[in-house]
């Protein structure tokens, strides 16, 4: 973790991104995703821990341990305070089941992208609704967009819209469920 933080936090100072992923299931026995987000107004970072749920085959106590020792070993290497690493597991759905709301509270937090604002959120649902590996496609829907109609069927929370207008599109339409 403290290798990946280095070379990685250089990587996004340098690129002027906030918000990144630290780690993803790098070693299979620890099957984590670790998202580092850096909000602006406060300045504090956020430690988003997804954990991809574990085969029917590994005993719930090894699963157990392994949370612990990762939380516990988070802010250490990261200087994040506990408070602000927010935590949850990614379990295989149906086909077609989606995801619902965890908690009921609203608070959102603003990082920086591509230079544009997103709120974020790490309370309400399993994701953020800012998917950090889809950066550079946004990054792309930017560069191509200028004076171009945007239809955006998969919308979810508008972030690719938002760069589409970003780079001068004549007019955005965005449409989820």
């Amino acid at each position: 973790l403290a290798k990946n933080l280095k070379r990685v936090r250089s990587w996004a100072d340098k690129a002027g991104v906030s918000c990144y992923r630290l780690y993803d299931a790098d070693m299979p026995e620890y099957a984590f995703a670790i998202d580092v987000y850096r909000t602006v107004e406060p300045e504090e970072s956020w430690l988003y821990v997804q954990e991809y749920a574990a085969p029917a085959e590994i005993e719930e106590e090894a699963v157990r341990r392994r949370r612990g020792e990762v939380l516990a070993t988070l802010p250490g290497v990261t200087g994040v305070p506990p408070e602000r690493i927010k935590a949850r597991t990614r379990r295989r759905t149906p086909r077609g089941e989606q995801y619902g709301k965890v908690e009921e509270e609203v608070r959102f937090h603003t990082v920086l992208e591509g230079g544009l604002r997103f709120l974020v959120n790490f309370d309400e649902y399993l994701d953020t609704g800012l998917f950090l590996d889809h950066r550079t496609t946004r990054a792309r829907l930017r560069d191509a967009a200028a004076g171009r109609r945007f239809l955006n069927l998969f919308a979810y929370t508008g972030t690719a819209t938002v760069y589409a207008a970003a780079g001068g599109a004549a007019a955005t339409t965005s449409v989820d469920m």
